[in-house]
């Protein structure tokens, strides 16, 4: 009797065994269902993260390609109201570049806003975590301002937040980049870019064209042809990279910027004189190019 007892007990090494199997069995789960919600976690955070961002980007681009400017007397008479200035600082994820230009509609301020209806100023640009005075901005992240362009006070000052309130559009985003279609000599007689339907003499996918330099000095009163704009989302964790949303759009509006392009001494003119009126906010605008009567809708509407 005693013998067969002793030959179905468990010796001490033999639970000891058994013990250390079933913890490395229990880690390992572990470790495998700690990486599976990690990953899973991660991935919603980018998905929630690319979805915001992909929304903010789309009313980035719907404010280009309202850029907002006035058909004569402008290029001469009024440097930096109207056209654009990018001030370039950085590169790639490190990039706090600022954009600044003059637009029409909702886009970016809102339909409620008191400026919508009107021709303003708005400034993007991003600003770190604990960068800023204001509680609204201490977040970080892309912020936005916004002004009329007309009946300002004579003291008016866009920095003092008296005047202009700064507006968080998005939080987490720790890189902004622009880059700019290069004008020089890219353009033939008679070509008018950004018009829907017209030939265009420069190609988007012409990586030599595009400057990331500062659009300053001669050139805060033109717009370029194109915009190309990336953003750069805080990683949902350390171990990864910032999140890229980048996308390109064309400005409809630019080449009234640009009147000597066609050989004219203002934008109202066709390149072979005639007269033609262009309604830069995007609406309805006549062209003459072969001496009939043509409505051409500068933001891709219809035609007649």
């Amino acid at each position: 009797m005693t013998s067969r007892h002793q030959k179905s007990a468990f010796t001490l090494i033999e639970l000891i065994l058994a013990i250390s199997l079933l913890a490395t069995i229990t880690v390992t789960a572990y470790l495998c269902l700690s990486t599976a919600t990690r990953t899973w976690r991660v991935g919603v955070e980018a998905a929630d993260a690319v979805n915001h961002g992909d929304y903010i980007m789309e009313q980035i681009l719907m404010g280009l390609r309202s850029a907002y400017y006035p058909e004569v007397g402008t290029v001469d008479g009024s440097a930096g109201q109207y056209g654009m200035q990018l001030v370039n600082d950085g590169d790639e994820e490190s990039a706090r570049d600022s954009l600044t230009w003059v637009k029409l509609g909702s886009a970016l301020v809102g339909a409620d806003s008191e400026v919508a209806n009107t021709p303003h100023k708005v400034v993007l640009s991003i600003i770190g975590k604990g960068e800023s005075e204001n509680e609204d901005l201490d977040a970080g992240g892309l912020v936005l301002k916004s002004w009329r362009m007309s009946a300002l006070p004579e003291d008016f000052d866009p920095d003092d937040e008296n005047f202009v309130k700064p507006l968080l559009l998005m939080p987490g985003v720790v890189g902004l980049n622009f880059r700019v279609f290069n004008p020089k000599d890219n353009l033939e007689e008679g070509k008018l870019p950004g018009v829907p339907d017209e030939e265009s003499s420069f190609e988007l996918d012409d990586e030599e064209k595009w400057i990331d330099d500062d659009w300053t000095g001669d050139y805060t009163n033109r717009l370029p042809y194109a915009v190309e704009t990336t953003l750069y989302l805080e990683p949902p964790d350390d171990r990864s990279d910032p999140i890229k949303v980048q996308r390109v759009t064309t400005l409809p509006t630019a080449f009234l910027s640009w009147p000597e392009k066609f050989g004219k001494s203002s934008s109202n003119k066709n390149a072979d004189g005639s007269n033609r009126n262009q309604n830069s906010g995007g609406g309805n605008g006549n062209r003459n190019t072969d001496g009939g009567g043509r409505n051409r809708n500068t933001d891709g509407g219809s035609r007649k």
